[in-house]
């Protein structure tokens, strides 16, 4: 027995040593976005159920919206100003607290409604949030020293990495509570099995 639990627990810090990278540096909430839109784009395209397809293209149709308006309206402005907010104090309580009620509240005008009813809109929800969360990770990770000082002009270049780091770290805990959150309305959302007929007592 002794033996086993030595194996489990050997198992499981070379799991956390294995993740212990990505969640130092942010990448583990990009991996989680990329997982989470594999899965759900699998999941819609062998689906019986043609709604559910429809939800797919929803939700990319959604997120180059999303792209669209952040090109337009120079959206670097709004998001690397974020790195001053978490530097040189990491708080990670409140996109811990955002992310998650992001997830739920996107589909609270729903939540009456039977899951089988509302799979698109959850479809539509998780491939919005990976491909938006995906692009984001990709604009912070591509930032320059320039493009910083563009928006927050008092960065120095040794300040760069470490704050770029921390932006990172901010963005893949708001990425992986909000899959939290939706997956939390799913299960909110899902009919207790019907009880089981009685029997019926046996004929004389």
């Amino acid at each position: 027995m002794d033996t086993i639990i030595r194996i489990i627990e050997s198992g499981a810090q070379g799991f956390f040593n294995l993740l212990q990278p990505t969640l130092s540096d942010g990448s583990f909430g990009y991996l989680v976005s990329l997982l989470a839109l594999l899965l759900t784009g699998l999941y819609a395209l062998r689906s019986k159920n043609a709604i559910n397809r429809a939800g797919l293209m929803l939700g990319v149709l959604l997120a180059l919206a999303f792209v669209y308006i952040y090109q337009q309206g120079n959206g670097d402005n709004v998001l690397f100003p974020l790195v001053t907010a978490v530097y040189p104090t990491e708080n990670l309580f409140t996109p811990m607290l955002l992310g998650f009620a992001v997830g739920v509240i996107i589909l609270l005008p729903f939540g009456r409604a039977p899951l089988k009813d509302k799979a698109a809109l959850i479809v539509a929800a998780l491939v919005a949030g990976a491909l938006v969360m995906l692009f984001v990770f990709w604009r912070v990770s591509s930032a320059t020293l320039e493009t910083l000082r563009q928006t927050v002009p008092t960065v120095q270049p040794y300040q760069m990495d470490v704050m770029i780091g921390y932006l990172r770290r901010t963005l893949g805990v708001f990425a992986v509570f909000f899959f939290i959150g939706v997956l939390a309305h799913i299960l909110l959302s899902t009919q207790p099995l019907p009880p089981p007929p009685p029997a019926q007592p046996p004929r004389q």
